[in-house]
C-alpha cells in the first residue's frame, strides 16, 4: 500500500519494542526516514537493524518529561525536520483504586502524558510552519472506557487524549 509518505521523516517514541517497533517498521516500509527512542541502547540498535532503512536511534527515558522534548530535538537535528510524530511509551504497572498510590499516578502522568505533551510542543510548531505534519498517539482503549485494573494508565492517557483533541492533533 502506498500511503504517500515516502521521503517523509518521523520520530517514533518507544520504537525499540512492541507497538512502537511495529509502527517504525511500517513507516520504514513506506520509505520514511526515522528516529526511534528507547531506554536500552542494545535494544535500540537491535530494533534499528530489524527496521532497516534510514533509522537513527536515540536513547531516551520517557519517565522524565524533559526526555520527550530532548528526543524530538535530537530527531530534528538528525533528520532536518519532522513530518510525523508518533507518541508512545510503556505502560505503568497495573493497579486498582485500592492499591494505586498517589506517586504511581504522578509517574504515569509524567511518562504517558507530560513527556508526550513535550514531544508535541517541540514538533508541532515546525510542522505548522511547513504546512504539513501528522501526530499519531499510541495510547489505550482505556481513554474511552477506563480499565479498572489499569487506573494510573487510564488517567494519564485520558489526559493526553484531551490535550491532543484540544490542539486538533
Amino acid at each position: 500500500m502506498d500511503l504517500g509518505i515516502s521521503g517523509r521523516t518521523a520520530a517514533v517514541a518507544a520504537g525499540s519494542a512492541g507497538l512502537g517497533l511495529g509502527t517504525a517498521k511500517a513507516l520504514a516500509a513506506e520509505g520514511v526516514r526515522l528516529a526511534i527512542c528507547g531506554r536500552d541502547a542494545t535494544k535500540l540498535e537491535e530494533a534499528a537493524s530489524a527496521i532497516g532503512g534510514d533509522v537513527v536511534s536515540i536513547e531516551a527515558d520517557l519517565s522524565n518529561p524533559d526526555s520527550g522534548r530532548s528526543f524530538v530535538e535530537q530527531a530534528i537535528a538528525e533528520l532536518g525536520h519532522l513530518d510525523i510524530l508518533v507518541t508512545n511509551a510503556g505502560g505503568p504497572p497495573p493497579g486498582t483504586f485500592e492499591n494505586t498510590d498517589l506517586d504511581s499516578y504522578q509517574a504515569a502522568f509524567d511518562m504517558n502524558c507530560r513527556a508526550m505533551i513535550e514531544m508535541c510542543r517541540t514538533a508541532i510548531p515546525g510542522m505548522r510552519e511547513r504546512g504539513w505534519g501528522r501526530v499519531c498517539a499510541i495510547t489505550s482503549v482505556g481513554v474511552k472506557q477506563p480499565i479498572e485494573y489499569l487506573m494510573a494508565s487510564s488517567v494519564a492517557r485520558a489526559g493526553l487524549t484531551s490535550f491532543l483533541k484540544i490542539n486538533n492533533c
